[in-house]
């Protein structure tokens, strides 16, 4: 609810630019492409089942499409949070090819993605959804972890105690 309208005016034609301008890409590029928003699904046994959406398959190849405000986004390479969402992916679909796109209005930039610790990864996110399932299940809280997404989490200001940081 929140992603799509915000309380403040200035606020939400930012988070509305932000959505627009990573559907617009989403749509039109993927659709270029006849495997598009391959929808996957991991059940953890005794737990729960993470889903997603494969932008597109091409020639064996899994691309994953991220939209960026600019390449200063990018500077030190493709972000480790983008990287393990397409490693899931990949070991998913038993796909050994990845790609990451990065699309900005300024260009686009496309890495190889290293898939040999896809396993790693995937044993990564079953722990956390075990932990996230188990936390909804008992309606305690889980450990407060900080990432750069905290700044985005309509959960905040909750989470945080009040401190609007």
């Amino acid at each position: 609810m929140a992603r799509k309208s915000g309380d403040n005016l200035e606020e939400g034609l930012d988070k509305k630019w932000y959505l627009y301008r990573g559907l617009i890409f989403d749509e039109l590029w993927t659709g270029l492409f006849p495997r598009n928003q391959v929808r996957i699904t991991h059940r953890i046994p005794e737990g729960p089942t993470i889903v997603g959406r494969i932008d597109f398959i091409h020639d064996g190849v899994l691309y994953e499409l991220k939209t960026i405000s600019n390449g200063y986004a990018i500077k030190d390479g493709p972000k480790e949070q983008h990287v393990k969402q397409a490693l899931f992916y990949a070991w998913v679909e038993n796909v050994e090819r990845v790609r990451l796109i990065y699309v900005h209005l300024g260009g686009v930039k496309i890495y190889e993605i290293d898939t040999s610790r896809a396993y790693e990864v995937v044993k990564e996110l079953e722990e956390r959804a075990r932990k996230l399932w188990s936390a909804i299940k008992t309606m305690q809280p889980p450990e407060r972890e900080e990432s750069w997404e905290c700044k985005y989490c309509e959960f905040r200001e909750i989470c945080l105690g009040g401190d609007s940081r």
